[in-house]
């Protein structure tokens, strides 16, 4: 292969016209996947995946054994870096290669015909390679699928032989839907061979093609019946009483309240006191609130109502030129219609919107509550740059994920006029500068129960993991977006859409360690009557303590957080979560009351 020039948007300060850039591109691309097709072939390689930025360009191989793409501690990607920097003249440490794992190998029809290819080209008969993969692709799953091989199969004359099993759609639009199709060359010594593999999913959706979690939507003509309940025979009159429950989900709610004005007051103390010409408005649920703002933020409006006021979220979002949303952002979907049907109004392509929506990492817990473990370590981790596609295609019951796909629709459908960034914070923690809230939950809580029972409480084995964020380096990464927003960057695909996914990853701890380690600075405090001892907390005990925040102690949320790292330069400098224990025990402590012992 000749040397080619690297892809035309990773150079800079070169003029090339529309059409040079998409030719060069598509060489670019074409030359890499033919390398990767040939230094690959057993490692089961399925495709390319190439995504530029300013600084770097990230390409991405998808593969059945990425182990053996990675090679002995990193050697064989080392070496494919290594090669297509020169062979592309790619400046020094410009280029990142990555291995990502085809989810279902049977099921993807690029990686079955690079098998079937291999096989031919080991000299398999071609009756025997062809029935092997379609065998192969039907144990996995599949509803159907179709082999085609042509050219000089035997004789001098070239033929076509098909190989077909189950159920195959050949037109309409479930036919793009539900059918993967892939096409390769083999080039024996009898000449070319063609192959092409067509694998008809149980879901439209590639994350989920057998359908098992639902990650798409099911065939027209599939209906499920699904049989009702038996009723219970009422034996004997029973009453229950709602008010205690009622005042705990109450206490609740003020507790979550207190959180988000944490992460909303930090994040506009941040705003305000870095660029005070900005024009801000305020959204808060009375006046006594509003007149605390005001004091604080001198030249902000306040705007009294709450995010059941679909109208007047609607008119304000249609007004401004960003939105930052921290109350409730995650769980409310009737505020994010509103809000999303106001930036679409009030907005167009000359002059667009720019939603800065808060997520949350709960929900990656899906897994975990699908299966029903706590504090089980878990070997899955997501990662908001090579598997940010994955992320915007998780399973619809997943926590948080309704309100996620109002957010992605709204940045996809009016892609021009609205541009959205999903920041997805993890635990927090810190001391939020806001004037009203400036509580964390999911340590405080943890603290809060140590201090009061005096047991360090451990869900399952304690080694659940979940990544954190101090406060203040959460802020920063809303004030890079909005910078970001108001300079009116838009033309990083990277930053804003189905791509402006955001760990907020600071760190990662341990549940187990991590209450141990907050125990025994309990003690050395002298926050304690006595030495702590571990005590096993059950689901439902963790429920009645401090609701899913308790709970969360024993699920698992690995997300690594590399994409404001690469677009935003994003570098979180607070406090380890570790160092920030005593800070937190003391906080406690002073809510509660407690003196030291």
């Amino acid at each position: 292969m000749q040397k080619q020039e690297a892809p035309a948007q990773a150079m800079s300060g070169v003029n090339i016209s529309k059409r040079r850039k998409f030719v060069a591109d598509g060489v670019f691309y074409a030359e890499l996947n033919e390398f990767f097709q040939r230094e690959l072939a057993e490692e089961g390689y399925s495709g390319v995946e190439v995504r530029v930025t300013p600084t770097v360009t990230d390409i991405i191989i998808r593969a059945t054994h990425t182990q053996e793409v990675l090679g002995e501690q990193g050697r064989r990607i080392r070496e494919l870096t290594s090669l297509i920097t020169h062979r592309f003249r790619f400046p020094p440490d410009s280029v990142s290669l990555y291995a990502a794992k085809v989810q279902s190998r049977g099921l993807s029809a690029v990686a079955q015909c690079e098998s079937l290819r291999y096989k031919l080209l080991n000299g398999l008969a071609v009756r025997r390679a062809c029935y092997g993969v379609l065998r192969f692709i039907m144990e996995s799953g599949a509803k159907g699928c179709e082999v085609v091989v042509s050219g000089k199969l035997r004789a001098a004359r070239a033929k076509s032989m098909k190989f077909t099993d189950g159920f195959m759609i050949h037109s309409g639009q479930p036919a793009k839907d539900f059918i993967d199709n892939a096409t390769r060359h083999v080039l024996l010594r009898q000449g070319v061979l063609g192959i092409k593999v067509k694998i008809m999913r149980a879901s439209s959706s590639p994350s989920d093609p057998t359908g098992e979690k639902a990650g798409g939507k099911g065939l027209p003509d599939s209906v499920t019946i699904i049989e009702p309940k038996e009723e219970q025979p009422i034996l004997a009159p029973a009453s229950q009483d709602y008010g205690a429950k009622a005042a705990q989900a109450q206490a609740m709610q003020q507790q979550m309240q207190q959180q988000q004005a944490a992460e909303a007051g930090d994040a506009t103390h941040v705003l305000y006191s870095t660029h005070p010409d900005w024009e801000y408005s305020l959204l808060v649920r009375t006046q006594d609130k509003a007149d605390i703002l005001k004091k604080a933020f001198p030249n902000a409006r306040a705007v009294l109502g709450s995010l059941e006021d679909s109208d007047t979220l609607k008119t304000e979002a249609a007004k401004a030129d960003i939105v930052l949303h921290a109350a409730d952002a995650s769980d409310h979907e009737g505020a994010a219609r509103a809000i999303a049907a106001g930036l679409a109004e009030g907005h167009s392509k000359e002059k667009p919107g720019f939603w800065l929506h808060t997520g949350g990492t709960g929900i990656l817990t899906f897994d975990d509550e699908k299966k029903g473990v706590l504090g089980e370590p878990e070997d899955i981790e997501w990662n908001d740059w090579a598997g940010v596609d994955k992320l915007t295609h998780l399973p619809d019951d997943a926590f948080h994920r309704n309100v996620d796909m109002v957010v992605l629709e709204a940045g996809t459908k009016h892609a021009d006029a609205v541009k959205t960034a999903i920041v997805c914070p993890p635990t927090i923690y810190g001391k939020g500068r806001g004037p009203i809230g400036t509580r964390s939950r999911q340590a405080y809580e943890l603290a809060k129960l140590m201090l009061e029972a005096e047991y360090i409480p451990i869900i399952g084995k304690g080694k659940a993991q979940w990544d954190h964020v101090h406060v203040h380096d959460l802020s920063q990464l809303f004030l890079k977006l909005a910078e970001a927003a108001a300079a009116k960057q838009t033309s990083n695909p990277e930053m804003w859409g189905e791509k402006g996914y955001y760990f907020a990853q600071g760190g990662r701890h341990t549940w187990g360690p991590f209450a141990k380690a907050m125990g025994k600075k309990a003690e050395e405090m002298g926050l304690v009557s006595k030495k702590l001892e571990t005590a096993s907390l059950s689901r439902e005990k963790a429920l009645q303590q401090a609701d899913f925040q308790a709970v969360s102690w024993g699920l698992n949320s690995q997300g690594k957080g590399e994409r404001a790292r690469k677009v935003l330069s994003w570098q979180p400098k607070g406090k380890g979560l570790y160092e920030e224990i005593p800070t937190i025990l003391e906080s406690e402590a002073e809510r509660l009351g407690k003196k030291k012992a």
